[in-house]
């Protein structure tokens, strides 16, 4: 069985892009993210700015791996052009991140509310470790503005 995941990107307003976060159609948590600068049909290496850009609007294989940089289990979304090492983890402001979609239960002013985001990580990633242990995979769909 394939799992969809899928973020549904709103306008990027002060360097940040909020997001809703979808787990099979069901809404789930919401997300930062840096500011989109995609340009549809250009090389990413053209638009991106380093650790300041949103990852480009597409599909995506995500698998439950051990992030380095925070030595913990996070889902990484796997194959993005121009980017590498993009997990969904915690956070709250988009300079928490460096072009990785950031999730939590609440919902600030172009931020993650306090206090939601670890345990939003958390059951993110028991929802992808019960989803491996019955050997399904899960997907992504990122999805830019319907204005972009």
């Amino acid at each position: 069985m394939i799992h969809w995941w899928r973020i549904v990107r709103e306008p990027s307003v002060a360097l940040t892009t909020m997001g809703s976060f979808y787990i099979d159609g069901a809404w789930f948590c919401w997300t930062v993210e840096d500011q989109i600068r995609e340009v549809p049909g250009q090389p990413v290496v053209s638009w991106k700015v380093q650790k300041e850009t949103a990852i480009p609007a597409s599909r995506y294989p995500v698998k439950l791996t051990m992030s380095g940089r925070f030595g913990r289990l996070t889902p990484e979304i796997l194959n993005v052009p121009g980017f590498s090492g993009i997990r969904i983890h915690r956070g709250n402001f988009n300079t928490d991140t460096e072009g990785c979609p950031i999730v939590g239960f609440g919902r600030g002013k172009n931020m993650i509310a306090g206090g939601t985001s670890k345990p939003c990580e958390e059951a993110l990633v028991a929802v992808l470790k019960k989803t491996e242990a019955a050997g399904e995979v899960t997907w992504i769909a990122i999805e830019n503005p319907p204005a972009f």
